[in-house]
């Protein structure tokens, strides 16, 4: 199964302690949860039956591509679910 429409914004690997980048995906996407490690991100996914995910990019300007880029070459396969 793909996940066609993901969005990684609550990541605590890319959130980290950025205020600015926090605050504004809250007011976007009106989360209030909490950050979640990228692991447990995955998990999930594997858990939902979900091999591949395609990631958006966020509407965000504090939330550029290079995120993206930075979660598609960090993951390599070491979980079944795949970033491609």
């Amino acid at each position: 199964m793909i996940d066609f429409h993901t969005h990684p914004v609550l990541i605590k690997e890319i959130v980290g302690s950025n205020e600015t980048l926090l605050k504004a995906v809250r007011n976007v996407f009106k989360m209030g949860s909490s950050l979640q490690p990228l692991k447990t991100f995955l998990l999930q996914m594997d858990v939902a039956g979900i091999q591949r995910a395609v990631l958006l990019p966020c509407p965000l300007p504090v939330f550029g591509n290079s995120l993206l880029i930075y979660l598609g070459s960090t993951f390599s396969g070491d979980n079944s679910s795949t970033f491609s």
